[in-house]
């Protein structure tokens, strides 16, 4: 993901950093905005599926509305 955005002009990126208090895999800025990545490993094989996709959405849910001014994940 990172070598993919450098290769299109974004260099302004980090990973492993809090947002709002929640911790996002990676972050950068284009156009004077942020945007939050949550890169999604699966769930492990003792977890359910749908409870996992719906944790997921959630924990990007709140990375919306932050005053970053960003796009959130």
């Amino acid at each position: 993901m990172q070598r993919y955005l450098t290769g299109r002009g974004i260099t302004d990126l980090e990973r492993t950093v809090l947002v709002g208090g929640h911790l996002v895999d990676l972050l950068f800025t284009d156009a004077g905005e942020n945007t939050a990545v949550l890169k999604d490993p699966g769930p492990r094989p003792s977890t359910d599926p749908t409870r996992y996709l719906r944790l997921l959405h959630a924990r990007s849910d709140l990375l919306t509305n932050l005053p970053s001014r960003g796009h959130g994940a």
